[in-house]
């Protein structure tokens, strides 16, 4: 069996892994600065079901 292989999935999930939590963080950030935004969108779209 080749080692090779399995070193670069093991890189690939690293770098997907690096990838998500850089995106999540951003995410996070931007919900953050934006909460009251959000939240005023979130109360209207519940205002427009009902």
């Amino acid at each position: 069996m080749n080692i090779m292989p399995t070193q670069q999935r093991i890189m690939g999930v690293a770098k997907g892994t690096m990838f998500l939590l850089r995106v999540s963080q951003i995410f996070r950030t931007c919900i953050f600065s934006n909460w009251t935004a959000a939240i005023t969108v979130v109360m209207e779209w519940q205002n427009q079901r009902h």
